[in-house]
């Protein structure tokens, strides 16, 4: 009997040892299926619903699993990593910018009109100088309101009234003391679905900076509305339209396109507003597709503004917003 038992024990350890062995052959033999990792490091995770404002500017390196750009300031494993600003508005080469000249361009849409009244300068520059991120005039049927906001003269919230009777957003471009000093404006323009655009830090000559102290106007109007509200800025103004192709590069690498305009007309200064009637007819009839209107938050605007958003409607046009 004992021998018996001895030879059934040994059987059994037998088998146990046997059945390990085939587990463990098995699962050698089977991997996981590992297409979900895979999948999270493809191109194809970028869906077309992604919106161009969430992808920064890219260098020409590659990412090794895709071969897909690896965005400069991209997060890495290092938690004191920058999230890198938003770009939006297409592709921007800046593969040669040694080349660029710094000679000063001072920017104004001129009085020569081509068969879609449309500045012939801006159609022009558009197509010389949007490489590197500036834009004059859009291609499309919109128009486009902006408002430049270097100190408050007491009618942003009149604007922004008009603006939400009609539906209708614009771009607001703060320098470095409006975005420090006018929170309750700024939250109200965040709040209400509009752009909050970069005017620069001090409202200089851009071009008669050193390159530094050219970035540090952008980044710290940036910073400042980042801060302060949650919000990132992506999209520049130069200081009275003062630019060069080495400027518009150092806005690009800091993540804004430069924003020029194709219609303005003297309505800045506060103690000296333009004939309401006259200002209404000029801004409406220079209505042209793609169009970039550049505006003051003044006390003629405020009241022209309903006329121009119902005219532009009425001929047609959608009011875009950047």
């Amino acid at each position: 009997m004992k021998a018996v038992r001895l030879v059934l024990i040994a059987l059994i350890s037998i088998s146990m040892i046997a059945a390990g062995i085939f587990t463990v052959v098995q699962s050698i033999s089977s991997p996981a299926d590992s297409s979900s990792v895979t999948e999270d490091f493809s191109s194809d995770n970028i869906s077309d619903s992604t919106n161009a404002a969430d992808l920064p500017l890219v260098t020409e390196s590659e990412d090794m699993q895709t071969g897909a750009p690896v965005a400069d300031g991209s997060q890495s494993d290092d938690e004191d990593t920058e999230t890198p600003i938003k770009i939006v508005l297409g592709d921007v080469d800046l593969s040669n910018t040694a080349a660029l000249s710094s000679e000063a361009v001072t920017w104004g849409p001129g009085v020569n009109f081509n068969d879609d009244n449309q500045p012939a300068a801006c159609v022009s520059l558009q197509d010389k100088y949007g490489k590197l991120g500036a834009v004059f005039l859009h291609d499309d049927q919109r128009i486009y309101l902006t408002f430049d906001l270097g100190y408050e003269s007491g009618y942003t919230n009149d604007i922004l009234d008009v603006l939400k009777e009609n539906d209708v957003k614009a771009t607001f471009f703060v320098t470095g003391s409006y975005a420090k000093n006018q929170d309750e404006i700024i939250k109200r323009i965040i709040s209400e679905g509009h752009t909050v655009g970069n005017h620069s830090n001090t409202h200089p000559d851009m071009t008669q900076l050193s390159a530094d102290e050219a970035a540090k106007e952008i980044t710290a109007v940036h910073d400042i509305v980042k801060e302060k509200y949650g919000y990132e800025t992506y999209l520049f103004r130069f200081p009275a339209g003062t630019f060069s192709e080495k400027t518009l590069a150092i806005a690009a690498e800091n993540g804004h396109h430069s924003v020029f305009w194709s219609f303005a007309y003297n309505d800045w200064d506060n103690a000296n507003q333009p004939d309401v009637t006259k200002a209404l007819q000029k801004t409406t009839d220079r209505l042209h597709p793609g169009a970039v209107y550049l505006l003051h938050p003044m006390e003629t605007n405020s009241k022209i503004l309903d006329g121009l958003i119902k005219a532009a409607k009425e001929q047609g046009y959608e009011i875009g917003v950047m």
